[in-house]
Protein backbone atom coordinates (compact mmCIF):
# COMPACT_ATOMS: atom_id res chain seq x y z
CA UNK A 1 0.00 0.00 0.00
CA UNK A 2 3.13 2.50 0.41
CA UNK A 3 3.36 3.20 -3.23
CA UNK A 4 -0.56 4.57 -3.17
CA UNK A 5 0.44 6.26 -0.70
CA UNK A 6 3.16 8.47 -2.75
CA UNK A 7 0.78 8.47 -5.49
CA UNK A 8 -2.72 10.17 -4.18
CA UNK A 9 -2.32 14.10 -3.33
CA UNK A 10 -5.15 14.02 -0.92
CA UNK A 11 -3.31 10.68 1.19
CA UNK A 12 -0.41 12.79 0.87
CA UNK A 13 -1.97 15.53 2.48
CA UNK A 14 -3.98 13.56 5.37
CA UNK A 15 -0.69 11.39 6.26
CA UNK A 16 1.45 15.07 7.20
CA UNK A 17 -1.54 15.32 9.92
CA UNK A 18 -2.67 11.86 11.14
CA UNK A 19 -1.95 8.19 10.22
CA UNK A 20 -4.20 6.38 8.00
CA UNK A 21 -5.40 2.65 8.41
CA UNK A 22 -4.94 0.55 4.74
CA UNK A 23 -8.81 0.71 4.81
CA UNK A 24 -9.14 4.51 5.08
CA UNK A 25 -6.24 4.59 2.66
CA UNK A 26 -8.16 2.70 0.16
CA UNK A 27 -11.63 4.63 0.63
CA UNK A 28 -9.38 8.01 -0.06
CA UNK A 29 -8.03 6.44 -3.54
CA UNK A 30 -11.44 5.10 -4.61
CA UNK A 31 -12.62 9.16 -4.14
CA UNK A 32 -9.68 10.07 -6.41
CA UNK A 33 -10.80 6.70 -9.35
CA UNK A 34 -13.50 8.77 -11.70
CA UNK A 35 -11.29 11.40 -13.23
CA UNK A 36 -12.79 13.78 -15.34
CA UNK A 37 -10.19 16.93 -16.50
CA UNK A 38 -11.05 20.53 -17.53
CA UNK A 39 -9.48 22.87 -19.98
CA UNK A 40 -8.39 26.41 -18.71
CA UNK A 41 -10.79 28.85 -17.89
CA UNK A 42 -13.88 26.36 -18.39
CA UNK A 43 -16.51 27.15 -15.80
CA UNK A 44 -17.65 23.29 -13.97
CA UNK A 45 -20.13 24.66 -11.95
CA UNK A 46 -22.13 28.36 -12.44
CA UNK A 47 -23.32 29.95 -9.45
CA UNK A 48 -27.06 29.15 -8.33
CA UNK A 49 -26.82 25.30 -10.60
CA UNK A 50 -27.21 22.83 -7.74
CA UNK A 51 -23.44 20.85 -7.51
CA UNK A 52 -23.81 17.35 -9.62
CA UNK A 53 -21.42 15.77 -7.17
CA UNK A 54 -18.31 16.26 -4.71
CA UNK A 55 -15.18 16.22 -6.41
CA UNK A 56 -10.71 16.23 -5.42
CA UNK A 57 -8.61 18.48 -7.15
CA UNK A 58 -5.27 15.79 -7.49
CA UNK A 59 -3.74 17.78 -10.56
CA UNK A 60 -3.72 21.68 -11.37
CA UNK A 61 -5.65 24.29 -9.46
CA UNK A 62 -8.86 25.93 -9.57
CA UNK A 63 -10.79 28.37 -7.51
CA UNK A 64 -14.34 29.28 -6.70
CA UNK A 65 -15.41 32.94 -7.43
CA UNK A 66 -18.46 34.92 -7.89
CA UNK A 67 -19.30 38.21 -10.05
CA UNK A 68 -19.62 40.82 -9.00
CA UNK A 69 -22.50 43.56 -10.26
CA UNK A 70 -19.52 45.64 -11.73
CA UNK A 71 -18.70 42.71 -14.00
CA UNK A 72 -15.57 41.71 -11.61
CA UNK A 73 -14.66 38.38 -10.73
CA UNK A 74 -14.20 37.72 -6.81
CA UNK A 75 -12.10 35.13 -6.31
CA UNK A 76 -13.64 33.12 -2.60
CA UNK A 77 -11.33 30.37 -3.09
CA UNK A 78 -8.35 28.49 -4.55
CA UNK A 79 -8.67 24.65 -4.89
CA UNK A 80 -5.13 23.01 -5.15
CA UNK A 81 -3.75 19.57 -5.19
CA UNK A 82 -6.07 17.02 -2.57
CA UNK A 83 -8.48 20.19 -1.83
CA UNK A 84 -11.63 18.49 -1.76
CA UNK A 85 -14.91 20.51 -2.86
CA UNK A 86 -16.64 19.08 0.06
CA UNK A 87 -14.98 21.16 2.39
CA UNK A 88 -16.06 24.17 0.03
CA UNK A 89 -19.57 23.50 -0.18
CA UNK A 90 -19.72 22.82 3.72
CA UNK A 91 -18.83 26.16 4.33
CA UNK A 92 -21.40 27.40 2.43
CA UNK A 93 -24.30 25.63 4.14
CA UNK A 94 -26.07 28.09 6.90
Amino acid sequence: MESGRAQNPLVAKLLQFTPLADEDIRVLQALCSSEERFKGNVDILVEGDAPRSAFIVTRGMACRYRLLPDGQRQILTFLIPATSSICMYSCLIP
